[in-house]
């Protein structure tokens, strides 16, 4: 038996007095078959192999540059410093198989061509896209890489070519949903136009999927926003009888919402129809208040408030750092100044020494010089002369002592006696002023040695409590500091422009709100006990609606007990291991 006899079977007996099967059968029904599978099992997987990314670099876009990075089977790991790219590679990985372009401005202008090389299977695929012009072109080629840069596109072998990003994102889509065995799973949010009052399907797209794969920075608070990410994981379990069981409840939206909409003003329920009503629709606004108010406390806002303060607290450490090495290079300076101009006054008192002390080797010289002319005349006056040993003339005895007053002392020729002795006497007035002079100067030397020695005192006194500062001491510090704020300067940007999409992501959870409102609202409004045949019809089929539902859960559960406890092993610890929060 089919799943949608065995259904109309299991529904029947509940409700035959309302409906018969035929009409059960036309409740029911939804596009597609019952047994349509989530996911396929296509026993292949998508594996990167190689990227390769060319543009020109620069402010006036100048300096070539091509990046190539073979991607290996298993984990591959990309290490480097802050602002060198890596997320800038994932981006580039992203923009190639979603069509989402993440890219910051200053780095997407230097960005001409992107080549992304992947496997499924055995089937080699490269994803190129030219943004070389002011349309982007792109498309998706059987092949390598190699095989696009040498060869003309238009002699490839294409699965499909694009003309702007819209086509490129919707194109990609359809390939990996196809290529992977993977449907997408729908839900209903309010028309996002004023005035207007429909219920619109949604469905998750290839982009929100490809989240599970690669999860951005911005999105590390939550995977995906609303409901969306309980429909991500029965995609991924891929259980059986989830598509259908989706188009139920999609199917079960659209007519609560068209009966809220058209209960006629003199209709109504029973007290505790309204009751009910009033209670489910109150527990999920207050669910959804609660989701939407994650949204609001997980924004980028937060990070924005919070790195901008960083910023700031690393830009007064900046100033702070610079502000003390220029004092301690001024500081410095002044130190370097005054010791120099010690040390000057030091070398020029020893210079002054040195200058004393020749002039009292001159006088010494002078002094030892008139002495001995004084003594060489005392010798040779007591000397037995044959000659004299001035002018070498020879005499004899009678000639050496009949000379008078007149003559020289040694040779006795015209000099007087008076004139020996003045002369005498003014060479000893001579030496009493050498000496008289040397005193004085040994006297002056020895005070200049007391400046000499206090002064050295005071130079290493002054070194001592004046140590020079090492100004390039805080250097790396503020290299350091300088790093991390032009850092937070690109994450800043980054997630400004995440807050400018802020309003599209709350979307879904706002018009869910605004749905809710509404419903109760009108619910509120109904008359107790005044029920039309039109409302009647409408809960009965909303109820054979969730009978159906509820019983296909049961139907998938039974099936995929295994499946549903070996998921429960991935994300719940044993009792003995914690509980899982």
């Amino acid at each position: 038996m089919s799943i949608s006899k065995e259904l109309v079977s299991h529904l029947y007996p509940s409700y035959k007095d309302v409906f018969d099967k035929e009409q059960i059968k036309k409740i029911i029904h939804v596009e597609g078959d019952f047994n349509d599978e989530i996911t396929t099992s296509s026993g292949v997987h998508l594996e990167l192999s190689k990227i390769q990314i060319v543009g020109k670099k620069g402010k006036d876009r100048k300096e070539d540059f091509q990046y190539d990075r073979l991607l290996y089977p298993g984990v591959n790991t990309l290490i480097s410093d802050n602002l060198r790219g890596k997320s800038s590679i994932f981006k580039c990985i992203k923009y190639a198989l979603t069509g989402r372009d993440s890219l910051k401005k200053d780095v997407s202008k230097w960005i001409d061509y992107i080549y992304l090389e992947f496997n499924i299977g055995d089937k080699r695929y490269t994803s190129c896209i030219d943004k070389s012009a002011r349309i982007i072109k792109a498309g998706l080629y059987r092949g390598c890489i190699e095989d696009l840069v040498l060869d003309d596109l238009d002699e490839a072998d294409r699965v499909f070519d694009a003309s702007n990003k819209d086509e490129f994102e919707r194109y990609l889509e359809i390939f990996f949903y196809k290529q992977l065995g993977i449907s997408s799973l729908k839900w209903t949010q309010k028309d996002s136009r004023k005035d207007v009052h429909k219920l619109n399907e949604a469905g998750t797209s290839w982009a929100t999927f490809f989240k599970t794969i690669y999860l951005e920075s911005k999105d590390s608070h939550a995977l995906v926003y609303g409901a969306q990410g309980d429909l991500l994981v029965q995609i991924l379990l891929g259980l059986g009888l989830t598509t259908a069981m989706n188009r139920l409840k999609i199917k079960k939206d659209m007519i609560q919402f068209e009966s809220t909409r058209n209960v006629p003003e003199v209709g109504g329920v029973s007290q505790l129809d309204k009751d009910k009503m009033l209670k489910m629709l109150n527990i999920k606004l207050e669910s959804e208040n609660e989701i939407l108010s994650k949204i609001y406390s997980n924004s980028s806002k937060n990070d924005l408030d919070r790195m901008i303060k960083e910023k700031s607290t690393l830009i007064s450490i900046i100033q702070k750092l610079e502000k003390e090495k220029i004092t301690n290079i001024k500081n410095n300076s002044i130190n370097q100044k005054s010791l120099s101009k010690m040390e000057v006054e030091r070398k020029s008192l020893q210079d002054e020494i040195i200058k004393l002390e020749g002039i009292v080797s001159k006088i010494d010289k002078k002094y030892i010089k008139i002495n001995e002319h004084i003594e060489i005349g005392s010798f040779f006056s007591n000397l037995e002369i044959k000659s004299c040993p001035s002018c070498n003339k020879s005499f004899g005895v009678d000639e050496l002592h009949a000379s008078s007053d007149k003559s020289c002392q040694l040779c006795h020729h015209d000099m007087k006696a008076s004139d020996r002795q003045e002369d005498v006497s003014r060479m000893k007035d001579k030496l009493k002023a050498l000496s008289d002079e040397k005193k004085k100067i040994e006297t002056q030397v020895s005070l200049i040695e007391k400046s000499i020695e206090s002064l050295t005192n005071k130079i290493l006194d002054f070194e001592k409590n004046n140590t020079l500062t090492d100004i390039s001491a805080n250097d790396e510090e503020i290299i350091s500091a300088i790093s991390k704020a032009e850092y937070l300067e690109g994450e800043i940007e980054s997630v400004r422009k995440n807050i400018s999409g802020f309003k599209e992501k709350t979307r879904a959870s706002e018009d869910a709100v605004a749905v809710l409102k509404y419903k109760i609202s009108k619910a509120e409004k109904l008359n107790v006990e005044v029920v039309s045949k039109v409302n009647d019809s409408t809960r009965n089929e909303i109820a054979v609606l969730d009978n159906a539902i509820l019983y296909l859960e049961k139907i998938r559960s039974e099936k995929n007990d295994s499946v549903v406890d070996k998921f429960k092993g991935f994300v719940i610890p044993p009792k003995n291991q914690g509980s899982f929060k």
